[in-house]
């Protein structure tokens, strides 16, 4: 399960003014600029749906990534691409900010600019293959993926990077015809010999930082 966050700098928090119900303003509604985590932005979107109608803030949402959401929430507030909420579904990485004492509150190692951590959910990670397609029709016969099957898919490393970091690839890959190419086929002779094409999130997605660490060694992670 991967934690959702949102990284609101100090200056903002004022949280409850922000958000609170206020009756509609005169001047002109407060710009809150929102971006991140592709995870988080649906629960962003609603959010802003919901005080929209209020007409005191006019809510700019981006996707990008949690990266991206962490980078920018920690660029200066004269930045154009600062942004007063980051999204994010992962922690903050030790290159990226410091924790301070209250365990809420991070320091921007780019900017010194402090920001708010505030958890709003725990989201799960799953693998999906397409209907009918060959991985379903493998998965069915074997009855599913161990992690180190996993891991011998989605590393990228051959099978003898592999062996050399612990892996049993006799256990892994029973059938492997020894062409040097992932097919459904090595792990049953009686799955199609196709090739196997992993798709994911890249590495400035929070649930690619979720998801390798879990399933790969660290000399495995990209």
């Amino acid at each position: 399960r991967c934690r959702l966050h949102l990284a609101v700098p100090a200056l903002l928090l004022a949280l409850g003014a922000l958000f609170a119900p206020a009756a509609r303003a005169e001047h002109t509604p407060f710009s809150v600029r929102i971006a991140g985590s592709s995870t988080v932005l649906p629960v962003a979107e609603a959010w802003a749906d919901r005080f929209r109608p209020v007409g005191t803030y006019d809510f700019h949402l981006e996707g990008g990534g949690s990266s991206e959401g962490a980078e920018r929430v920690c660029k200066s507030h004269d930045d154009p691409l600062h942004v007063d909420i980051g999204e994010m579904s992962r922690e903050w990485r030790d290159t990226e900010a410091l924790q301070l004492d209250d365990d809420y509150t991070w320091e921007c190692l780019s900017s010194k600019v402090r920001v708010t951590r505030l958890q709003i959910g725990i989201d799960g990670l799953a693998l999906i293959v397409a209907k009918d397609g060959a991985a379903n029709t493998c998965l069915k016969r074997v009855g599913g993926l161990t992690l180190a099957q996993l891991r011998w898919i989605f590393s990228g490393l051959s099978s003898e990077a592999l062996a050399a970091d612990g892996v049993n690839i006799s256990s892994v890959a029973p059938a492997d015809d020894g062409d040097g190419i992932k097919e459904w086929s090595d792990f049953d002779a009686g799955c199609p010999e196709e090739p196997i094409h992993p798709y994911g999130a890249g590495n400035m997605s929070g649930t690619h930082d979720f998801f390798w660490p879990r399933s790969f060694p660290p000399a495995v992670v990209p």
